[in-house]
């Protein structure tokens, strides 16, 4: 039985983010380009902050958030993978989790979160992160070639929150 590790993404666990990111490429154009040279500077800058799982010292999931650029209060999910063999362990729904509580530490009102509206796996992400308590918002054309979900999620303040 495999353990699991979940912590902030930072140092010398940086690198090996990256090589776990660049495996996880679910068909976005461009998208290895975006791990070198947007998340992982921006990651060790600290403008991005990441979490990761690992097994038994092996990184098999991870999720990726920032300040949303334009919405003030908003805390943005950027990146949420994790591994085909290490899925339906509930691992993402604890690091949808984690991104929450950072974000009510930090006092932001609400999370955001963009997916493809046209992948075979655009169904059961909506289905999961309903169930994470995300609702869409609408519908766009953010990036080239295709109509992506923008969800959201309104946060309760912790002073809001008696029992967790």
């Amino acid at each position: 039985m495999p353990d699991f590790l979940i912590k902030p993404v930072a140092g010398v666990d940086l690198k090996r983010f990256g090589q776990f990111l660049r495996t996880q490429n679910l068909g976005y154009l461009g998208y290895e380009q975006w791990v070198d040279q947007r998340c992982l500077p921006e990651l060790d800058a600290g403008y991005k902050t990441a979490y990761s799982v690992s097994s038994n010292g092996v990184i098999v999931g991870g999720i990726v958030f920032q300040k949303h650029k334009c919405l003030i209060g908003t805390l943005e999910i950027k990146n949420l993978r994790v591994g085909t063999e290490f899925r339906r362990r509930d691992l993402a729904h604890f690091l949808v989790k984690q991104a929450e509580v950072y974000a009510k530490e930090e006092k932001y009102s609400q999370m955001i979160a963009d997916f493809r509206a046209d992948k075979t796996y655009s169904q059961t992400l909506s289905n999961f992160l309903k169930f994470c308590g995300f609702e869409v918002l609408f519908q766009a054309e953010l990036y080239p070639g295709g109509i992506d979900y923008i969800v959201g999620k309104k946060l309760k303040p912790k002073s809001d929150i008696l029992y967790s």
